[in-house]
């Protein structure tokens, strides 16, 4: 498994989360159920990681009915680069599981 199918696996095992496919391949598209994409969006840039809820993909998908407003609304694009290292996609991984649980407590989102 390549570094960024092994992200995209450890993401999915968030309780809540899933993928959708986006237009580019060095894009990840994800959405989080009781969370605010946007607002993790900001979380993951103090860590310094590249991702938004304001993406081509977004739009395309939401013209298209792909995605429910509730879905775009909760989505997250996370842009992958070639170089990343093990030890990024574990930031990465780590910075979106403490951002989804710190939204989802304040939220109060159950399953």
């Amino acid at each position: 498994m390549n570094l960024k199918e092994e992200l995209i696996k450890k993401v999915l095992e968030i309780e809540g989360s899933y993928k959708f496919k986006t237009l580019e391949k060095d894009l990840i598209g994800f959405w989080f159920g009781g969370v605010e994409g946007e607002a993790l969006s900001l979380i993951l840039k103090d860590s310094d990681i590249e991702a938004t809820t304001e993406s081509p993909c977004l739009k395309e998908y939401n013209k298209n009915d792909e995605l429910t407003r509730e879905q775009a609304h909760s989505s997250l694009v996370v842009k992958w680069k070639k170089d990343f290292t093990e030890k990024d996609v574990k930031n990465i991984f780590d910075s979106i599981k403490k951002g989804v649980e710190t939204l989802r407590n304040i939220s109060g989102w159950k399953r």
